[in-house]
């Protein structure tokens, strides 16, 4: 009897040996599949963040390409298709933007939009994903979000993976700051001279803002100018300087940026009659296309006398095919052979230098178009269209990257974010 009972007590030992080795293999095999979906979650959300910061830099490319954000219906076509971008779920990402960003020319012009994201203003775009739990609950002017949508609100969820873009963030990013073209200004550094009797035209040209632009009433036109837009024109009756001071306003909302100055324009007396036309010379007889009040010639160059007259004028190309294409030397109007040629014999020389000679000459109307380039397309002070000097720096002394010649940043901290004295941001 005694034997019998050992024997079952050494199978019921060994069986419960057995359940035990079972019940650790069911648990080393749970605790291997939590472990194995933790690593495949966070491996498809560092995914699909990957793909935010992708979407963000395409999205920017496009925007600086264009000067203006995409809409909802442009969104998927800067990934190259027709449907909206995957996270690594395979669910669609969401682009929630501010439609002040839309408008043709605002990517560098606006200094403020109308989309906050958590309350804080001033955002140009977000990418929203619903994240790991198939749930989207962030939500956009306070519906939860289920399309790209422009949007004034946008409140995130902490379950949900997103990506927003600042407007500060946005303009770094599109080298806004680094050079002119974000700030509202009048290109034009001079006005030319005007003659009494005799027909005038002149363009100002704008920059940077937010386009349209609306210009107001300039003051202190000489008799006999009027303003249409951005163009003075009309016949001067009375000589003398007059203090033009002109303004024009950007379209940006709810605050217009402004941007005025003022110009001496100068009216000479006594030259209506005196020359009724101008004989241009190339007294180099370097060959030059030309056009004359827009048309081009059939002759390939301007090396022989050539008749301007009054109201007329005539654009100089360094190409000689006949196409009046390549580099503009200057367009000249009749005023401006006036006052180059000094009145005296009608005749106007243009040098190896593209002006010059002919009775008095003026270079300084040979060397700058009507706009106050030169030739080298720089103004008066040496900088060129993008408000850059030779050196590539701005009128407030940063490049490109919005550095100065020490390479520190607006707020003098250098690449490494250190300031002066080597403490970091």
């Amino acid at each position: 009897m005694s034997t019998f009972s050992f024997a079952n007590n050494r199978r019921g030992i060994a069986l419960l040996n057995v359940i035990f080795i079972f019940i650790l293999i069911g648990a080393l095999a749970v605790a291997g599949a939590k472990m194995y979906g933790s690593k495949v979650s966070r491996a498809k959300i560092n995914e699909t963040k990957g793909s935010l910061e992708n979407e963000v830099m395409m999205i920017t490319a496009w925007a600086v390409k264009n000067s203006r954000l995409p809409t909802k219906d442009e969104y998927p076509g800067v990934f190259g298709g027709t449907t909206l971008p995957v996270d690594a779920w395979g669910r669609s990402i969401f682009y929630i933007y501010s439609a002040d960003l839309t408008v043709a020319g605002s990517l560098c012009g606006r200094t403020s939009t109308s989309l906050a994201v958590n309350l804080v203003g001033n955002n140009a775009f977000a990418l929203v994903s619903g994240g790991e739990d198939h749930n989207m609950l962030s939500t956009a002017n306070s519906s939860v979000i289920s399309a790209s949508n422009a949007a004034t609100s946008l409140a995130t969820h902490q379950s949900d993976l997103y990506r927003v873009m600042t407007l500060d963030e946005l303009k770094n990013k599109a080298s806004c700051y680094g050079a002119s073209t974000g700030r509202l200004r009048l290109v034009n550094n001079e006005l030319p001279k005007a003659c009494t009797g005799i027909a005038y035209n002149a363009t100002i040209v704008g920059d940077g803002g937010t386009k349209p632009y609306l210009w107001q009433p300039f003051t202190n036109l000489p008799a006999g100018l009027i303003q249409t837009g951005a163009i003075i024109s009309g016949t001067p009756t009375t000589a003398g300087v007059k203090a033009v001071s002109i303004t024009v306003n950007d379209s940006q909302a709810p605050t217009a940026n402004s941007a005025q100055r003022t110009y001496n324009l100068n009216v000479i007396a006594a030259c209506a009659g005196t020359c009724p036309s101008y004989t241009v010379n190339n007294t180099t007889s370097r060959g030059h296309d030309y056009a004359i009040s827009g048309v081009c010639q059939p002759k390939k160059s301007l090396s022989f006398p050539l008749q301007l007259g009054p109201g007329q004028t005539i654009s100089l190309y360094t190409s000689n095919s006949g196409k009046c294409v390549g580099n503009l030397l200057g367009t000249f109007s009749y005023s401006d052979l006036l006052a180059a040629g000094g009145n005296s014999n009608c005749t106007v020389d243009f040098g190896s230098g593209g002006g010059g000679g002919g009775g008095g000459g003026d270079d300084d109307h040979h060397e700058y178009d009507e706009h106050g380039y030169d030739h080298d397309g720089r103004d008066h002070d040496g900088y060129d269209h993008n408000g850059r000097d030779r050196a590539g720096y701005d009128h407030d002394g940063y490049d490109s990257d919005g550095r100065d010649g020490d390479g520190r940043d607006h707020d003098g901290y250098d690449r490494d974010g250190k300031d002066k004295d080597g403490h970091h941001k």
